[in-house]
């Protein structure tokens, strides 16, 4: 067969494709992986300012008694409570990702803390005035 490639030259073509896409597929899902808990933490980190603004916004206008909560709900939306009292406020988040559960507290100190803001299955938590962390939670078979 002048010029044409033989059975054996498309094996080895796609044997060695195969091998090479199951090499990158690891480094693929990992570069996904990474962008969804940035993408999360970006959000939550949203969040903590939004719950900031909406107790500052407050302050104006009366004291705002502490804690200060921002509670999450499976439809995405939000609760505001001061110390245990449910209170009515303007909704802030109108568009970008929202949380299907979890809280922001502001404590009687000031200090800020979220706790289990969960995106699909990334769950992020931010300790009294530290850096936001998220991480994927494991699904149980």
């Amino acid at each position: 067969m002048a010029g044409g490639k033989n059975i054996w030259e498309n094996v080895i073509i796609f044997v060695l494709l195969g091998v090479v896409i199951c090499f990158l597929t690891p480094i693929i899902q990992g570069i996904f992986y990474k962008s969804q808990v940035s993408g999360a933490k970006t959000s939550a980190e949203e969040l903590v300012d939004a719950a900031q603004i909406v107790y500052q916004d407050l302050s104006l206008t009366r004291e705002v008694v502490l804690p200060f909560t921002m509670q999450f709900r499976q439809n995405k939306t939000y609760d505001l409570y001061e110390d245990t009292t449910k209170i009515a406020a303007k909704q802030l988040l109108e568009k970008g990702k929202r949380p299907t559960n979890g809280s922001i507290v502001i404590d009687k100190n000031g200090n800020v803390s979220a706790q289990n803001i969960t995106y699909g299955d990334i769950i992020c938590n931010m300790e009294t005035n530290k850096e936001m962390i998220c991480v994927r939670q494991k699904k149980i078979a």
